[in-house]
């Protein structure tokens, strides 16, 4: 998808955001991106959704049935790539916003995917 029609998407996308009841599924980023991993030119646009939404309204998906990346990269795109996100943004936008939006009552917490934790996030009740 080229550069424009990716700035039109977000643009729409932004708008939306005074709209208290809107939240913005973040999946299959990479399908939006000619570029390799980590896929910079993708940054740029998940940072005005951030800025537009917030951590407590963005969900992270994967939407692994069309996934051109490996799943992983999918994942550390948002806990690994964007230094910007602090450790709770990353916590909220990994998994705990979508819970708390349904109403779930759960724990989660967002850890390392380093080699010796290959974990990347955990939900328990």
């Amino acid at each position: 998808m080229s550069r424009r029609a990716n700035m039109l998407i977000v643009d729409a996308q932004v708008m939306l955001a005074r709209r208290g009841n809107i939240a913005v599924k973040a999946s299959a980023l990479r399908c939006y991106s000619t570029e390799s991993y980590p896929f910079p030119g993708l940054h740029a646009h998940i940072r005005r959704v951030y800025d537009a939404f917030g951590s407590r309204r963005i969900f992270r998906g994967t939407d692994w049935t069309r996934l051109p990346c490996p799943w992983r990269q999918a994942v550390t795109l948002f806990t690994e790539e964007l230094p910007w996100l602090s450790g709770e943004d990353k916590e909220w936008i990994m998994g705990r916003a979508i819970c708390e939006w349904l109403g779930w009552k759960t724990g989660f917490s967002v850890r390392s995917t380093s080699a010796s934790s290959p974990s990347v996030g955990s939900i328990s009740a």
